[in-house]
């Protein structure tokens, strides 16, 4: 499964932008947040998200990833795996984007995200009324009510709701290897039967 998730992770083209936001306003807040998403029909690129992070505090956040529900693992660090991490980042008030190594998220698959951080700082997020419910869905990208955790795989607190949204894209369809060099082949053959008529 390690060699699975190692491969999700890569910087890619993709087409079709999207944002999915929430739409809810903080009242609550700690170290981390921990909460699924889920993909339709197509597979997507997750690229950045926007979230909001303690004002007026300088600290260094994480972002891991876990595929399948986060709460059969959420106490089970070795089930994670961190896509990227931010050094010394200050919060201001309201929501503050980060652009993060993209992550590819399989189509129909369910994924697990735990926003954090190490010291100092934390995630601003809502009180929510079960573990599960949908915050927000476009058809293509779901997000769901997750709980707060404490730094790092530490306390939890329950329910709690992500504020603020997630930026993906639909991930580009890539041609076989090969493709290109029949293509060039077939051209080459097209060309040749069009010189002997």
């Amino acid at each position: 499964m390690g060699a699975m998730l190692a491969a999700l992770t890569f910087s890619t083209a993709s087409a079709t932008a999207a944002t999915l936001s929430t739409g809810l306003t903080q009242n609550n807040g700690q170290r981390g947040v921990m909460f699924n998403i889920a993909t339709g029909s197509n597979a997507l690129v997750l690229e950045s998200l926007e979230t909001d992070f303690y004002a007026n505090t300088t600290a260094d956040y994480e972002i891991y990833y876990t595929i399948g529900d986060f709460t059969a693992v959420q106490n089970t660090p070795s089930a994670w795996t961190l896509l990227d991490s931010l050094s010394g980042f200050t919060g201001t008030t309201g929501l503050q984007s980060w652009d993060f190594v993209d992550l590819l998220l399989p189509a129909n698959e369910t994924i697990g995200l735990y926003v954090t951080n190490t010291s100092g700082g934390g995630i601003q997020y809502a009180d929510g009324t079960a573990v599960g419910s949908t915050l927000a869905t476009d058809g293509d990208l779901t997000i769901f009510g997750g709980v707060g955790r404490s730094y790092a795989f530490g306390l939890t607190f329950t329910p709690r709701n992500f504020v603020g949204s997630l930026d993906y894209s639909i991930a580009a369809v890539p041609l076989p290897a090969g493709l290109p060099l029949l293509l060039a082949g077939l051209g080459g053959l097209g060309l040749v039967q069009r010189r002997r008529r």
